[in-house]
């Protein structure tokens, strides 16, 4: 019997993971929506041809407080104040 060996995760699917783990993607009567678990900001778009732009907006809104240290209690890693703490350091 061979057993089936999983490829690591490339740093793309990773990054993608924590997002999924980090928002709520909801259709709506008006369109679809995606929203920040922390309620910090949320995107929607109204057609279906609009979804792949709102989807990179949503990524970058979440990038932009994933690098503040915002998720930090949903994904791990440095928090806001160690975040801060960091950027005071480098000046």
């Amino acid at each position: 019997m061979s057993e089936f060996k999983r490829k690591p995760l490339t740093e793309h699917e990773i990054e993608m993971n924590q997002f999924d783990d980090c928002t709520n993607m909801k259709t709506t009567n008006a369109g679809y929506e995606i929203e920040c678990k922390l309620g910090l900001w949320s995107v929607s778009c109204f057609k279906l041809s609009e979804f792949h732009k709102a989807t990179m907006e949503a990524l970058y809104y979440w990038r932009q407080y994933k690098d503040d240290g915002e998720y930090s209690s949903i994904i791990g890693g440095k928090n806001v104040i160690e975040t801060l703490l960091e950027k005071r350091e480098e000046e």
